[in-house]
């Protein structure tokens, strides 16, 4: 009741769906499992990673902290920044698995720290590559979105 609420309220049916569903899976997995799975799936993971984005980051002064707000998995996406030679300094804020996490990074969530970043007076630089990040996107002072083969699964900014 309190998900078909969620759905109701947020207008996020589909992406909630979608985080419950692999909560749920996840959260059944054995923890030796679950870990030896998401190392399995770093490679992969970080050969998703926009080279852009990794130089941007990389590029950045000292002075600037990044974050990362993903609603991937945690311990696959800090096999991913360590991959990448960015984990040194890099905020990551994810989670997708209630049982292990206690919370979900959903597109509201990432709309929502944006936000309060925005609101302590930071500079938000969002980049996004899909539906799930056209809330963050619209928070942001500077919003850069990805064109590429994930391109299909975002709709035109301006019909959201």
């Amino acid at each position: 009741a309190v998900f078909q609420q969620w759905e109701k309220t947020t207008g996020e049916a589909y992406l909630w769906g979608a985080f419950r569903e692999v909560s749920e899976l996840y959260a059944g997995v054995k923890e030796g499992e679950y870990n030896q799975a998401a190392l399995k799936a770093v490679p992969r993971a970080a050969d998703t990673v926009y080279a852009e984005w990794v130089s941007f980051l990389s590029s950045l002064p000292p002075h600037v902290q990044p974050i990362l707000v993903t609603s991937g998995i945690r311990e696959v996406w800090e096999g991913v920044l360590c991959a990448k030679g960015l984990n040194p300094g890099m905020w990551l804020i994810a989670g997708n698995i209630l049982a292990r996490h206690s919370f979900l990074v959903t597109a509201g969530a990432k709309g929502d720290i944006a936000r309060w970043l925005k609101g302590a007076d930071k500079r938000v630089v969002a980049f996004g590559d899909s539906a799930g990040d056209v809330d963050m996107l619209k928070e942001a002072h500077l919003a850069c979105v990805a064109l590429g083969p994930k391109l299909n699964e975002c709709p035109p900014l301006s019909q959201t």
